[in-house]
């Protein structure tokens, strides 16, 4: 189950699901986490782009 899900939040990622979408989707409290655990997924511009977002919210 934990791959799966692992493999539903980098499929989410990797179609450019805003992070707080896929963080809900994941149950995460906060979209910084799904970010840590993620964020070697994103690429270098779209995970500056999250986290400028990020620091909005």
């Amino acid at each position: 189950m934990h791959t799966l899900r692992h493999t539903n939040a980098s499929l989410l990622i990797a179609a450019k699901t805003p992070i707080t979408t896929v963080a809900g989707r994941l149950g995460h409290s906060t979209p910084e986490i799904t970010l840590r655990l993620y964020a070697h997924q994103m690429s270098e511009e779209n995970k500056k782009a999250a986290e400028a977002i990020e620091k909005m919210l």
